[in-house]
This record gives structure tokens, C-alpha cells and sequence, in this order.
């Protein structure tokens, strides 16, 4: 028997956090046609939100266009749809930014999304993805960007929640990896239900890491426990062949596949569920990041063998957080588990739209 979860994003109270962040102030411009082309902006080499949030979220309605900190030319929006929320924010030329600009505007771009989500009809939050570029090129304060790129994080949760002794059970699951453009993207999903962080037992928390990997810990949950489109859902974050803090298999695709999906199991199998237990057996959306084009092939074959016949699969190029890991995967597990489960959902939704216009 697994204990109780407690729910995620319990704001600490006011005298232990400090203000979230700059209010949305800037221009509105119109309301935006389609999806695709906002959630997959120019500068971010192709890498966006899945298309199962995308779907569930339907369109943003506006787009704002914020003042962040010594870098122009931020965007933000938001798209929510019954209980499910998703905003980002976009800064096309955050490469040229120095080290301190560029923590700086980490900070801020997540407190705006994270804004958006809070104040949303979806108002928890389950899930972040980030995608930074030249993600292992030096700054001025750290050996690579992805570690600026933590330590604004770390404020912005700090922020939010308070002291970091609380993080176990107030972060969600997140992805974070590199591209070749030169635009920072940051995205935040929210859910009608509150969610439950999830930990994986074969790994150290992340948001406990050593300073062997830089001076403020990446701040996110191995996996949330929510609700997606009214079923009982787990979001499993970005996950690569990490044994305990550290990397395993280096150079080996094979032997990193395996561990990846060791640990996928995992952390599946110590979520609390109502009905039996949760396994990647229920999975029913799985994204895949690969940094060598010539790797796909062998990717593919071993997931098409570890997860459910007609569970979606999407491989996209992207660099990993650590230079040694060649493959992170992230899944959405579903209780109502046959595939297409959540795509009837979204479809249902569409035709009420359709019918009420």
C-alpha cells in the first residue's frame, strides 16, 4: 500500500516566499490562428510542447508581449479548455544574452508562465518542458548555459514556494534539453486536479542533486500524479540512464536505453494508483529527444518493444542535459489505458466546440 499523496503547489505562506514576479505588463496583440505555428516559434530548431498538451489545451487566445528584464521581444500566451491550461513564453534571441541576463530572464519567464497557469481555469500545476539553446555552451558564471539556466529556475521556485526543504511535494515533472536555434522557451501545463509528485526510487531527487553539478540543483519531479481530460493520469518527466545522481553507460546507446526504461518502470511502479498499479504498460503517449540522427532507428525499436502497441511515439532532435546521456524519454501513463483514451477525449471536445459555434 502506498501512503496518501499530498497535493502538489501549496504556495508557502506569505512571509516565507517573496513576490512571484513581474505582472503582465506590455502589448496585446490579436487573437492568434492555429496552433502549431505559436507553440513551435522560430529559434527553437523545431522543439515545442507535445502534441497531446497542445491538443487537450486547444488555441491560445491572445498573445502578450511582456517586458522581460534587459531582453527584448518576449512573447507569452496562453490556451485553456476545460480542465487543462497551457502557457509559454518565448525569448527569440536569449543566446546573445550574458550569463546574468540570462539567469535573470530564466527567472522571469518562468514566474510569467507560471502566472498564467495559477490564475487559469486549471489553476495546478503538473508539468514543465524548457528548451534552452547551445544548452552546454559556457556563460560567464557557469561551465554551461543549462546551469545558468538552473540557478534562475531555483529562484523562481524559491519564489513560489518557499524554502527548497519543501520541494519534494510542491514541483512538477519537467523536461529540459538544448537546440541549435538561439530562442529560450519555457512552458507550463496546468490541470483542473491537483497533482502528486512522484519520486523514482533508483534515483537521487533531482532538486537533491551534489554541487557536482552546479551550484543550484535542477528543480523537478521525477513524475506528476493528476488528472488529464477527467482520467486518472501519470505525467513521467524527461528521463535518461541516471543511476542514483549519476550517469550510467556512457557511449552506449543500448546499455542507456535499458536503463532508461529500467527506470521508467520505476518510477510507474512507486506511483499510488486506485486500480492495481501503474506501469508503462499504460502508456499511451511516449516523447523521445535523440542528439545523433543516426540513432534513431535503434531508439525506436526499443521502445516500440517496452511500450503498448498503439502508444504514440515522437522522436525529436534535441541535446540532453548531460553531454554523456544520448536518449531521455517522457511518457503520459493513462488509467482509462486503451490506446487513443485521451485523443477520443480531445476529439469529443472539439465536436462540442464546433457544435457551440
Amino acid at each position: 500500500m502506498h501512503p496518501p499523496m499530498e497535493p502538489m503547489l501549496e504556495l508557502a505562506p506569505p512571509a516565507e516566499r517573496s513576490a512571484v514576479g513581474p505582472r503582465l505588463h506590455g502589448q496585446r496583440t490579436a487573437p492568434l490562428p492555429g496552433v502549431s505555428g505559436i507553440w513551435c516559434p522560430s529559434g527553437t530548431d523545431g522543439l515545442a510542447p507535445p502534441r497531446w498538451a497542445q491538443q487537450l489545451s486547444g488555441e491560445p487566445s491572445a498573445c502578450i508581449l511582456p517586458a522581460i528584464t534587459g531582453a527584448p521581444g518576449a512573447s507569452l500566451w496562453l490556451a485553456q479548455r476545460g480542465e487543462v491550461s497551457l502557457a509559454g513564453s518565448v525569448l527569440p534571441k536569449a543566446r546573445a544574452l550574458d550569463g546574468t541576463s540570462f539567469q535573470r530572464a530564466t527567472r522571469e519567464m518562468i514566474n510569467l508562465v507560471l502566472e498564467q497557469v495559477l490564475a487559469s481555469s486549471a489553476p495546478h500545476l503538473v508539468r514543465m518542458w524548457s528548451f534552452l539553446p547551445g544548452i552546454h555552451e559556457p556563460t560567464a558564471l557557469h561551465p554551461e548555459r543549462y546551469q545558468t539556466f538552473n540557478a534562475g529556475r531555483f529562484e523562481a521556485f524559491t519564489a513560489l514556494l518557499g524554502r527548497p526543504e519543501g520541494f519534494g511535494r510542491t514541483l512538477p515533472t519537467a523536461t529540459c534539453v538544448g537546440h541549435r536555434g538561439h530562442a529560450l522557451a519555457v512552458y507550463a501545463l496546468g490541470s483542473g486536479h491537483p497533482g502528486a509528485a512522484i519520486d523514482n526510487p533508483r534515483q537521487v531527487p533531482a532538486f537533491r542533486y551534489s554541487k557536482r553539478f552546479g551550484p543550484r540543483p535542477p528543480c523537478f519531479a521525477r513524475a506528476t500524479l493528476t488528472h488529464l481530460a477527467g482520467v486518472p493520469s501519470l505525467i513521467v518527466g524527461g528521463t535518461a540512464s541516471v543511476l542514483g545522481e549519476d550517469t550510467v553507460h556512457p557511449g552506449n546507446l543500448a546499455r542507456q536505453l535499458e536503463e532508461t526504461i529500467a527506470n521508467l518502470r520505476a518510477v510507474a511502479a512507486a506511483a499510488p494508483c486506485a486500480r492495481g498499479a501503474w506501469s508503462v504498460d499504460q502508456a499511451i503517449s511516449a516523447r523521445v529527444y535523440v542528439p545523433g540522427a543516426g540513432d534513431d532507428g535503434a531508439v525506436r525499436a526499443a521502445l516500440r518493444s517496452a511500450l503498448p502497441q498503439g502508444c504514440e511515439l515522437e522522436l525529436n532532435r534535441a541535446s540532453i542535459c548531460r553531454r554523456d546521456l544520448l536518449v531521455e524519454v517522457e511518457l503520459v501513463l493513462s488509467l482509462d489505458h486503451a490506446p487513443g483514451a485521451h485523443a477520443g477525449k480531445v476529439a469529443t471536445a472539439r465536436r462540442r466546440r464546433t457544435a457551440d459555434t
